[in-house]
């Protein structure tokens, strides 16, 4: 084969795998809103991923390992699709095995794009009258707070769009960062608080813009880039115990621990509470279960479980929760050696933002969840690469002048 058909496999290659983004996040484009895709339409997107999916590894050659590995989360994904007819966890999987460290600005763009839409047509549907802007009342630390929904069931959801957005902007700029930047980040954090009222959302935008501007400093970008890769493990252990361990000790704690939590549960709005009455009624499995709230409602009325860890563990049971970590370890380590120090904060602001509201597999918001492979592919599937020297944005900047 000649450098030029070479050349031209790659572009096709890399041309299809933008399809399967594309099919991979469309079907997620008004998720939550009033004019989200119907069930069929989402099934038949999830047939051309997977279509997209065979025809990517029938024409490009690949490892022994790496198909095994293939198989194993094919099999996976299919037995859990099969069981709760639930496309994402299938999708994920599938992204593990395709999505590489190259494709990680095209997977975001698309994304952007794709929400910068789909914002703009629900958009014209409120102003034109064709879909109504609710008004949602909702309790945060016992206090009653109100505030428009613009096409979505609640706005806290509109804000978890809003904030992707802005975490999605501060990814593709992060390589020319400039003082309106900034500027323009702080602008659209008090923005965002101001419509939605998510105190979530504006405590995740703020950690981010901390670090984005920490990064702007090359002994940092270092320190911080080395510091995270050597923690990432204890990371995701003080995760499992916020998300699963805590509710868990809601439901034994006795004297002052029960004090102490049933004030983080008022603080928290509910939501320990809420996980717990979870593990009260469903059992764990090793697949997970087609796991609903009808049970829950039946019992406390109107019910809603926001910790996504939870939702993940009783969905798709140990063998998901696992692997999920397993991938999002992993991507977060490799992103922070090879020194692409904003996109690993990302994604560990994902995982953080996910034990207090339901965004772990949810494309519409968690645009990392088809880059969870990249981790996979440089530990297990490739061999070691020369190491890449630590760069903050500033930093690179100045070499290109150079």
């Amino acid at each position: 084969m000649t450098a030029i058909e070479s050349k031209q496999r790659e572009i096709k290659y890399t041309n299809f795998k933008m399809l399967f983004l594309l099919a991979f996040f469309l079907p997620y484009s008004f998720y939550n809103s009033k004019l989200d895709f119907s069930a069929m339409v989402s099934a038949a997107f999830t047939v051309i991923a997977v279509m997209l999916f065979l025809l990517i590894i029938a024409n490009k050659k690949y490892s022994i390992k790496f198909l095994v590995i293939s198989c194993i989360l094919l099999i996976i994904g299919l037995v859990s699709y099969y069981q709760k007819h639930m496309s994402i966890f299938l999708l994920t999987l599938l992204s593990a095995v395709l999505i590489e460290e190259e494709d990680k600005k095209n997977a975001v763009r698309i994304f952007f794009l794709d929400k910068m839409i789909s914002l703009f047509i629900l958009l014209i549907f409120l102003a034109t009258g064709a879909i109504s802007n609710n008004v949602r009342v909702f309790y945060k630390a016992g206090m009653a707070v109100s505030r428009y929904c613009y096409g979505y069931g609640h706005p806290n959801q509109f804000a978890q769009v809003l904030c992707s957005l802005l975490m999605a902007i501060v990814y593709l700029t992060s390589s020319r960062r400039r003082h309106y930047l900034y500027i323009f980040q702080i602008a659209s954090i008090i923005l965002i608080y101001r419509i939605t009222g998510s105190r979530a959302g504006f405590i995740v935008c703020a950690v981010l813009f901390i670090v984005s501007v920490l990064a702007y400093n090359q002994q940092l970008y270092e320190g911080l880039s080395n510091f995270i890769s050597k923690i990432v493990w204890l990371f995701f252990g003080v995760i499992l115990f916020f998300s699963i361990g805590l509710p868990y000790f809601f439901l034994r704690a006795t004297g002052k621990w029960r004090t102490l939590l049933y004030s983080l549960n008022d603080v928290m709005s509910s939501r320990l509470s809420f996980s717990s009455a979870v593990m009260q009624n469903y059992d764990i499995s090793l697949f997970g279960n087609a796991f609903d709230f009808t049970k829950l409602k039946t019992i406390y009325g109107d019910y809603a479980v926001d910790n996504s860890y939870i939702n993940l563990l009783y969905r798709f049971g140990i063998i998901g929760i696992v692997l999920f970590v397993l991938l999002a370890a992993n991507t977060i380590k490799v992103l922070a050696k090879k020194g692409d120090l904003i996109l690993s904060v990302i994604l560990m602001i994902f995982c953080i933002w996910a034990i207090v509201e339901n965004i772990l597999l949810n494309p519409s918001v968690n645009f990392c969840l088809p880059l969870l492979g990249i981790g996979l592919h440089s530990v297990f599937l490739h061999q070691k690469r020369n190491s890449i020297r630590f760069a903050s944005p500033r930093y690179k900047e100045k070499r290109n002048l150079i």
